[in-house]
């Protein structure tokens, strides 16, 4: 089996940046079928995991390559300074109209004072 190729956006010797693409589930879902971070660990050896992105979804995951570069990412996330930028694309228009028609309204209905009234 040969090893595919990833976009690496950035790599030193405390992170490593990566694009992961969409069907590709972060864990290996079976030990048969490794998952990207394994994919990933065959070329750049142990990395610390901090985040996962659903086996659909594509995206820049960050990863420690050492205990300096984990004890600064954990800090990150815990602290929540990390920013984490989503964006959903649609293929089809949804079926009711009921369903908010733009992202707009899609902030809107769950934005916590929406929330706080229901």
């Amino acid at each position: 089996m040969t090893t595919p190729t990833f976009s690496v956006l950035h790599i030193d010797e405390d992170l490593l940046l990566v694009d992961k693409p969409a069907r590709l589930p972060t864990h290996a879902p079976e030990v048969s079928r490794p998952g990207f971070v394994e994919l990933l660990q065959q070329v750049h050896g142990p990395l610390g995991v901090h985040q996962r992105l659903d086996a659909e979804s594509s995206g820049v995951m960050v990863f420690s390559r050492s205990e300096r570069g984990a004890r600064c990412l954990a800090r990150q996330f815990e602290e929540h300074s990390v920013r984490k930028f989503n964006r959903t694309q649609h293929l089809r228009q949804p079926a009711l109209s009921t369903h908010p028609q733009t992202f707009e309204d899609v902030l809107d209905a769950a934005s916590p004072e929406r929330l706080a009234r229901s």
